[in-house]
């Protein structure tokens, strides 16, 4: 059971997860279950969503759920929306618009440049994808065009400052090398990293590489089964890769670096009160009274003259 933070008053007294409405879909991830490990709490955490379709965690607009919706909606979560397919755009802006004090859409890619991309647009938008310019220009039976150019922005130059978020979700079609793989991360580092691995294959050692070097581990790997691979018949749900960087506070600094494993957050009081009293033991011997040192750090002569 995740320890989660008195002061998240958006979750479920019962249940101590965030509330869901009945035609929602089922969330593969629970933010709350990160509280206090990862996030200090679910209660208004900052966010950044690369392809975040039309908002809604429902069907037609997020087939295998949508990870932010409810969060904002509950929690009073607030960051930027990023989506490049126009009819997507729409209605991503229509649904956030209730919340637009807190939630920015933006239409765009994210890349590692900025500047524009080809984008070439399904009939589903939802697996819509950037492509380079060996694909041809085709039309829909409207006569839309299915490739257009779409501003793209690197990572670096839509980062909030001087804050930057607290969770980064990532569904780019395949584009998600170029994203997490590429480069560093922009500082500061956000404490979770949510994206797809489904498009990836050999591609996710280089993003695993990539955050590693920036102290994020792998902690899970979420399977969903969205309604698109059920109607395909694939046997194998689609994967979101999520990477954290455990939080640094006064309460456990000192233990991060024990070789024991001692974590105060999931001690007992009794256990954290014997542990305190024994470096608060190890400080005095080492710098205290008993050394060389002297009392409050008065020198202390060694020898006898």
């Amino acid at each position: 059971m995740a320890i989660t933070n008195r002061s998240d008053t958006c979750l479920d007294p019962r249940s101590r997860q965030v509330p869901t409405a009945p035609d929602d879909t089922a969330l593969f991830v629970r933010w709350e279950d990160y509280v206090p490990k990862y996030l200090s709490s679910v209660m208004g955490r900052s966010f950044m969503q690369v392809g975040a379709n039309c908002g809604l965690n429902r069907m037609p607009c997020a087939s295998g759920g949508d990870p932010i919706w409810n969060y904002v909606v509950s929690c009073g979560w607030h960051g930027l929306a990023f989506e490049p397919a126009k009819s997507s755009f729409d209605e991503l802006c229509r649904n956030y618009r209730p919340f637009s004090s807190r939630v920015l859409p933006l239409r765009g890619v994210i890349s590692n440049t900025t500047g524009s991309r080809r984008f070439l647009t399904s009939v589903r938008s939802e697996i819509s994808r950037v492509v380079g310019p060996e694909v041809r220009q085709s039309f829909d039976k409207n006569r839309r065009p299915k490739v257009t150019i779409v501003p793209s922005f690197a990572l670096s130059d839509v980062w909030p400052q001087p804050d930057g978020v607290d969770v980064l979700v990532v569904d780019a079609e395949g584009s998600e090398t170029e994203i997490l793989g590429s480069s560093p991360l922009p500082e500061p580092l956000p404490a979770l990293i949510l994206f797809e691995e489904v498009h990836l294959s050999d591609r996710g050692q280089q993003i695993h590489a990539n955050l590693q070097r920036q102290g994020f581990t792998l902690i899970h790997r979420l399977s969903h089964q969205d309604s698109w691979s059920v109607m395909k018949k694939e046997r194998n749900p689609k994967v979101e890769v999520l990477y954290g960087r455990e939080r640094i506070t006064p309460r456990h600094m000192w233990a991060t670096t024990r070789s024991d494993g001692f974590d105060p957050t999931r001690a007992t009081r009794q256990q954290v009160r014997g542990e305190r009293v024994e470096m608060a033991a190890e400080t005095k011997r080492g710098h205290g009274y008993d050394s060389p040192i002297g009392k409050r750090g008065e020198g202390r002569s060694t020898d006898n003259t």
